[in-house]
Formats: C-alpha cells, sequence, structure tokens
C-alpha cells in the first residue's frame, strides 16, 4: 500500500511540474522551444541591417561654430539706435541664422567651392542645386549663448569640412561689412544733422545782429549767447539760473531725441515699406515730439522776454547754441563707441573632417535590427503557438478528451552503455556498476508509476478473481516515432520486475523492437505459428530479465504478410495459451491511423493504452486515433504522454525517492 501510494504521490508531482509551466511559463516555453524561428529572424534582420549599411551611402557631417556679436553699451546714443545698428541682444540669432540660411551666402559658397561644377550637379538647373545646397546646411541656436552652430552635410569628410567652414567665413564677411556699412551711416547721417545744426546757429545769429542793428538795440545778451552769464543782481542771477541753464537743455534734449527718430525712421525705410506699422508708429512719435518741441519753446521765450527783455531772435539763437553742443556731443560719441563695438561675428571652433560618417548610423541600425529581430521573432512563435496543434502536456489531453492521463514519461537524454541493453529500457545491470542520474531514477520512477496506474484501473474495471486470467494490452499511437515501441518495452519490464510473468508480441514488423533487446535471434516469429510452420513454444524467446517472453513479428526469410493471419482461428489460438501461461500479454503494434494490425488486435485484447509524444503529437491525430477506437469499440483504458519536460526543481526529491526504492 505504501509504494501505491508512492507513486500516486510521484504522478501528482508530475501533474504540478506541468501545470506550473502551461500557467506560469507557457509563453517562455513557447518561445523556448521555438528559439530557432527567433534565431532565423534574428539573424535576417542582422543580414538586412549589413546590407542597408553596406549598400546606403555614405554622409559624412563637419560642424563649425561662430559667435554673434551683442551690443556692450550701457547707454548713449548706440543704445538708443540699437534696433537698426549692427549688434544687438541674443534676442536677434534668430535673425542672424536666417542670415546664414539665406541665399546670398549660399551662392557665394556654391560658387567659391564649384559646388555646382561636380558631377551629380552638372545636369541641374541653378535653382535646384541652390536648394539642395540649402538642404544640406542646418543652422541651430547653442541653448541660451549667442553662439550658432554650422553643420554641412557632404558625401566625403573633406566635402562637409569645407562646406560648413566656407558658410562661416561668407557669414563674417557679410557681418563685417553689414557692420561697417550701417555704423558708416548713421555716422554720416550725424554727421549731416550736426551741419545742420550749425547752419541753424549761423543763420539764427545773423538774424538777430541784423534785427539788433536796423532797431538800434544794443547787444547785451551777447555774453549769454556766446555762453556767459547776464548782467544784473545776484538776486536776478539766482533766481534765473534754473531758466538759463534748464530751459534751453530741455528744448535742445526735445530736438535730439527728434534727431535720433529721424535717424532710425531713415534706416527702417531702406528695408520696409511706409505701410509697415513700426514705420507708421515712428511717424506719429516724430510729430508728436516736435509738437511738444513748439510748445517748449514757445514757454521759453515768454519767460526769457518777461525775465530778461529776450526777444523771440535771441531765444531762439540761445535754443540753437545749446542744440549744437548736444548734437557735437552725440557726434563724437557715437564715433567713439562705432570704434569700440564695431565688432564683426567671429569663429570660435572652425570645423574638421569627421573620422565617421553621420549616416548610415551603424551602431543604431544593428541595434534597431537586432530588436527588430528578436520581436518579429517572438511574434512569429507566437503565432506558430497560437495554430500549433501539438500536444505538450497532460492538461492538452485532457481538453480534448475525456479518457484519463496514466503516464507521464519523461524526456531522457541517455548515453550508450557498455552492454547491448537500450540505455532508454529501465531494466539495471547490476552487473553495472556506473551511477544513474537523477534524470535516469526519475525516468524508473515514472515507468512504475504507469504500472501503479495501470493495474489501478485493470483492478477498478474487473474483479480480482479475473486477474488470475492472463490479461492482454494492446500498446499503440496516434502516429509514428511516439515512443510507442519503449512505452511497450518499459512496461513489460516493470511489470517482469513486479513478479508478474508478462509476454510482449511485436506486431510491428516494420520496426521490430529487435534492435532494443540484447542478443535476441528467434528462430521463428509469430507470422511462423499462424501458418502453422512453429509451435507456441518456438516462437517464445526468454530474455536476461527474469519473467519477461518476447515474440516477434517474423523472422526477415519468413515472406509472409503477418496482417493477413491476424484474425484468422490460429491467432485465437495463440491467445488463448498466452493468456493460460502469462499473467500480462503485452502487444506492441503499428499507430492505429497507419494501419489495419492495430485494429485486428483491438478486438481480441482486453484493454488499449494509447501512447502519445510531446511537441509531436497533433491534437488532429489523437482525435481521429480516438475515433477509430470508438468506432471499432475499443476498451482504452488511458493515454501515456512521453518526452515531457521536467524541472530541476525537483532533483532532490526524486533522488530520495529512487534511493528508498
Amino acid at each position: 500500500m505504501d509504494e501505491q501510494n508512492r507513486q500516486l504521490q510521484i504522478l501528482q508531482i508530475q501533474d504540478d511540474s506541468s501545470e506550473d509551466s502551461i500557467d506560469l511559463k507557457g509563453y517562455i516555453s513557447s518561445l523556448a522551444r521555438r528559439w530557432w524561428v527567433i534565431a532565423i529572424i534574428f539573424i535576417l534582420s542582422l543580414a538586412m541591417a549589413f546590407l542597408y549599411i553596406r549598400n546606403t551611402k555614405k554622409i559624412y557631417e563637419a560642424k563649425a561654430t561662430v559667435k554673434i556679436p551683442s551690443s556692450s553699451s550701457g547707454g548713449g546714443l548706440a543704445s538708443i539706435l540699437g534696433g537698426i545698428l549692427p549688434v544687438g541682444t541674443s534676442n536677434d540669432v534668430a535673425t542672424e541664422i536666417e542670415t546664414l540660411k539665406g541665399k546670398d551666402i549660399a551662392e557665394k559658397v556654391i560658387k567659391n567651392l564649384q559646388y555646382d561644377k561636380k558631377p551629380e550637379n552638372a545636369k541641374l538647373d541653378h535653382r535646384m542645386i541652390l536648394t539642395k545646397f540649402q538642404s544640406r546646411i542646418r543652422v541651430m541656436k547653442n541653448g541660451q549663448t549667442t553662439l550658432v552652430e554650422i553643420k554641412a552635410i557632404g558625401n566625403s569628410p573633406l566635402e562637409a569640412k569645407d562646406m560648413a567652414n566656407s558658410v562661416a567665413d561668407e557669414y563674417l564677411k557679410k557681418s563685417k561689412e553689414a557692420a561697417q556699412d550701417t555704423w558708416q551711416n548713421l555716422i554720416s547721417q550725424m554727421g549731416a544733422k550736426l551741419d545742420e545744426s550749425k547752419n541753424e546757429l549761423e543763420k539764427s545769429r545773423q538774424l538777430l545782429h541784423e534785427y539788433e542793428a536796423k532797431e538800434g538795440i544794443s547787444t547785451a545778451f551777447s555774453p549769454l549767447l556766446l555762453g556767459g552769464g547776464i548782467s544784473g543782481t545776484a538776486s536776478q542771477m539766482a533766481g534765473s539760473q534754473f531758466m538759463i541753464q534748464d530751459v534751453p537743455q530741455a528744448v535742445a534734449a526735445l530736438k535730439s531725441s527728434i534727431i535720433q527718430m529721424e535717424i532710425r525712421l531713415e534706416s527702417l525705410r531702406k528695408r520696409l515699406p511706409e505701410a509697415n506699422p513700426e514705420i507708421i508708429d515712428l511717424t506719429t512719435q516724430i510729430n508728436q515730439t516736435k509738437q511738444s518741441l513748439k510748445e517748449e519753446e514757445n514757454k521759453a521765450i515768454v519767460k526769457y522776454n518777461k525775465l530778461f527783455g529776450l526777444s523771440t531772435l535771441a531765444a531762439k539763437t540761445l535754443f540753437n547754441q545749446q542744440m549744437l553742443a548736444q548734437v557735437v556731443t552725440k557726434h563724437e560719441e557715437l564715433k567713439a563707441q562705432y570704434i569700440m563695438q564695431s565688432k564683426s561675428a567671429e569663429i570660435i571652433e572652425r570645423a574638421v573632417e569627421p573620422m565617421f560618417p553621420s549616416k548610415p548610423r551603424r551602431a543604431m541600425i544593428l541595434m534597431v535590427g537586432a530588436v527588430m529581430g528578436i520581436l518579429m521573432g517572438g511574434c512569429l512563435a507566437f503565432v506558430l503557438q497560437y495554430f500549433d496543434d501539438s500536444i505538450r502536456t497532460p492538461d492538452d489531453i485532457r481538453k480534448k478528451t475525456e479518457f484519463p492521463v496514466i503516464g507521464r514519461i519523461p524526456i531522457l537524454k541517455a548515453k550508450n552503455q557498455a552492454n547491448s541493453w537500450s540505455p532508454l529500457l529501465i531494466y539495471r545491470d547490476h552487473n553495472n556498476s556506473n551511477k544513474e542520474s537523477w534524470q535516469g531514477r526519475l525516468y524508473r520512477e515514472s515507468y512504475i508509476a504507469l504500472r501503479t496506474e495501470s493495474l489501478q484501473l485493470l483492478t477498478a474495471k474487473n474483479d480480482e478473481s479475473e486477474l488470475s486470467n492472463g490479461k492482454a494490452i494492446l500498446i499503440t499511437s496516434p502516429d509514428m516515432k511516439e515512443g510507442k515501441s519503449l512505452v511497450s518495452l518499459n512496461l513489460a519490464i516493470s511489470l517482469a520486475e513486479a513478479n508478474m510473468k508478462t509476454l510482449i508480441v511485436d506486431v510491428d514488423p516494420r520496426h521490430s523492437l529487435q534492435k532494443m533487446l540484447p542478443a535476441v535471434s528467434p528462430n521463428a516469429g509469430l507470422a511462423d505459428y499462424l501458418t502453422e510452420n512453429a509451435s507456441f513454444q518456438n516462437i517464445i524467446n526468454q530474455t536476461q530479465i527474469s519473467n519477461l517472453s518476447i515474440v516477434i513479428s517474423q523472422t526477415r526469410d519468413s515472406g509472409y504478410d503477418l496482417s493477413e493471419f491476424l484474425l484468422s482461428k490460429n491467432m485465437s489460438a495463440f491467445m488463448q495459451i498466452a493468456r493460460e501461461n502469462y499473467d500480462f500479454i503485452i502487444f506492441d503494434s503499428m499507430p492505429i491511423t497507419l494501419s489495419s494490425e492495430s485494429i485486428s488486435i483491438g478486438s481480441m485484447v482486453d484493454f488499449i493504452i494509447l501512447v502519445t509524444r510531446s511537441s509531436r503529437t497533433k491534437g488532429a491525430s489523437l482525435t481521429k486515433a480516438l475515433q477509430i477506437m470508438n468506432n471499432n469499440s475499443m476498451n482504452a483504458i488511458g493515454i501515456v504522454i512521453t518526452c515531457l519536460k521536467t524541472e530541476k526543481k525537483y532533483k532532490k526529491y526524486y533522488k530520495q525517492i529512487a534511493v528508498s526504492h
């Protein structure tokens, strides 16, 4: 009873192993089973990546860095006119980037490098060449700085370097020329305003002298006009100090503001239309300032007349004199700032020949190819898994049939033994001292578990008194190479080791059991008995294993077709004699879906065991085999699945069982 419980425990553990594999590791197992699919797709993907890299034209990228100058002035006329000066803050970098990408620089570089003379551009229109060149130049700002990166793409390292450096050089020339032209224009305009102020002052003085001479008025205000003070009491001078110094300067300040706005307006009109909002706003501002200037001048004249009797002509002369002084100051200031700020762009880093192509990016392409290969291979493996109808675990069998799984045989990769026995047979040669692996012990225990399960089913279906007669069992399979012959032999060996007299009958002449047994050289086979050319005793061959005998199907030179005699009366006689002399008669037959021998024998035996192989037997084949047995009223007791994968976590457990056994 203890032996029986132990074998049932083995069956339960093996079932748990299979279910864990399905529930927790089904996807991983499907990938592992089809590793070759993933490997092939992976290799093909990498091969395509290599071909793409090899056949794609190499492109090189070189980079030059230039600095956009910014205004260093903290104030003054340059600060006021900053919007039209050739320098500015970092906000102007966007404008300079557009200049770098512009048509003027591109055309000069094309001419300098003779880009239009290259063979690939010989047949292209000039506009197409220009567009092509501009598409190969990329200009971008470097962070929040005034540094600009010029990246050029060429067909060779030298071409890329020359393009980037040539664009930078042309931009420097253009920037320097623009700076000089703009500054010279501003200084020239300020000089013109200076001359205009001198003329106005001289004209106002001339009018004043003529008026005084005509009216006979003393030139009492000459010291004031020349920059001196007014004659009078100390209190008068103290009271008028603000008026003399401040009022003319206020008027001059408004005139100076008008001059600056007019200079700016003139510069804007060179690049913007009259309808531009900026020009309209500036024109309005100038007119408003002129109106304010006129009002300030009138107020000043009234006050001067009241305090000093200063005439209108004298006041205007005073205003013009103060204005001239300010214009002279602004003119000198602008020239000084030109010297200090007349800075064009500068090259921070010149481009060098790149060592490696920028495209194709080998590392990136190979990495993408590898990842795509793994993903596509995995997807294909899952698709194959979805459409695969193979039986892999006992759970797959339970989903397709109500027949119990009575045997779960693990896969065993055994080395050839020194003796003539097949390494896949559970017979242990006591003369062989070689240690058995834990997989081998598990393999042996699985067949003992099959024996236990089979005997339990036989006991459940028959009275114990009926078991005294020999029981005939047919072992077959849905297709070929599913392990039925190995199951037949090992089940027979297991029964013989349990002191049950067992006869195994080979009725598969195409794949004889002789090759797995030690030197068995019978003189006659079942075909000879059925044709009455040999007696029952003559076809029985004893094996090295106690209680185990074998009958082969036929000898090589018998020349009989065994299938023609399986339904004969002699076959019935053979069955009767075998039942009387043996406890179990096990028939190893052809696959039931491929031959009629299995159907013929199946009608004579007591029970049938169907053998399937994990990852090989198809669900459709299993269904067909069960349908054939049902149609022919065969008594199937269960299904055996072979070549199951078992995890190593059961290693210690099976070792302990093997030792106790």
